[in-house]
């Protein structure tokens, strides 16, 4: 079944928008899809917020340099990088209404769109000092919405760090997200900036250490690990607190939990 129709929200026909060209044209079929359910009200809609959902999660598998329309987002990241952190924390924290109704693949990609730098530069907007600080820590607290809105309702069940099958697209960046992103990168940075986005991040990786999913798991494990060599003493410690409230944990993340301990992961 398809996940719109799990959660009473209609699938946008790809097949059919492929033909179609245009901004508001993708627009009007994604806010088909994702916009029918009641949104939260902790946070005001950021401006541009809708147009953003679009140019992420509905656009062509290509780039905007061989498309024929300019990007619309081109430049924000330096100019106005305050705004896209509010757009990257209200996707965040709407994540289950406005696109948890779309097919996998298709928000895999709006993932990698959000996440991965060779697909965009707005990620870099989370790290640009002249966003302030108290915002850009609160769009990374955020981020635990991808995994109780997204990863463990839609990732199977199979581990990547051991190669099993099964897995479908968004498996792949839930387990990749820490080694593609640059979020959890703090050197360079002034000490308190660095302290706080480093706490941050590990907020979100402790919690998904928590999640009953095991790639959930193995991708908090995994980001942890990568964190290990530049911030032991905390890397440790919410490894030892996941293990300990976790008695039951597969044995297989055990192994892969004492090898992200030592900062050994891949």
């Amino acid at each position: 079944m398809p996940i719109g129709e799990e959660v009473g929200v209609p699938v946008i026909d790809m097949d059919d928008a492929q033909h179609q060209s245009g901004i508001a044209f993708r627009c009007a079929a994604f806010y088909a899809a994702g916009m029918a359910r009641r949104r939260p009200k902790a946070l005001p809609e950021p401006p541009r917020y809708r147009e953003f959902l679009a140019y992420v999660f509905a656009r062509e598998e290509l780039p905007w340099d061989v498309l024929d329309e300019p990007d619309p987002f081109a430049g924000m990241t330096s100019e106005r990088p305050a705004d896209v952190v509010a757009l990257y924390q209200f996707v965040f924290t709407h994540l289950r209404q406005d696109v948890a109704g779309l097919p996998v693949p298709h928000i895999a990609r709006g993932l990698r769109r959000l996440f991965y730098p060779e697909e965009g530069d707005t990620v870099f907007a989370l790290r640009h000092d002249a966003a302030p600080l108290e915002a850009r820590c609160a769009a990374l607290r955020a981020m635990g919405g991808l995994y109780a809105d997204l990863f463990a309702p839609h990732c199977a069940a199979v581990l990547l760090h051991l190669s099993e099958r099964g897995g479908n697209a968004l498996n792949e960046v839930c387990y990749m997200l820490w080694d593609a992103t640059p979020l959890s990168y703090v050197r360079g940075m002034a000490e308190e900036e660095a302290a706080a986005t480093r706490d941050a991040v590990l907020a979100v990786l402790s919690e998904a250490c928590r999640s009953d999913h095991i790639a959930c798991v193995e991708s908090a494990l995994h980001g942890l690990g990568h964190m290990a060599p530049y911030h032991p003493a905390e890397v440790q410690k919410i490894i030892d607190d996941a293990q300990r409230q976790r008695p039951g944990l597969d044995p297989r993340l055990r192994r892969y939990a004492e090898a992200a301990r030592r900062g050994l992961v891949q």
